[in-house]
């Protein structure tokens, strides 16, 4: 059992973060605290490229590159993760 658990920047790589989560969700304390921090993005390619992050395009192609990759790196895998996991997740 655990009181604190943080997670940067990776739900979107998962192959199957529901998955992750259920089981962070068991073993996680009734007072327990799970800190989860992602990259700033939005829901569709056109506003990544064009609001907020100036940085978007560039981090579009390492998600693309990296992140996708590691989502679907299995039979199965959920493909989430381009520019992160965004509120629409």
């Amino acid at each position: 059992e655990f009181d604190f658990v943080y997670a940067h920047d990776l739900l979107h790589d998962m192959t199957n973060p529901r998955a992750l989560i259920r089981q962070v969700r068991q073993r996680l304390s009734e007072t327990g605290c799970w800190v989860i921090v992602d990259v700033d993005c939005h829901g569709s390619l056109q506003e990544n490229l064009t609001k907020t992050n100036s940085s978007a395009a560039t981090f579009l192609g390492f998600s693309c590159l990296l992140c996708l990759a590691s989502s679907t790196s299995e039979a199965g895998g959920e493909g989430l993760g381009t520019l992160g996991f965004h509120k629409e997740q």
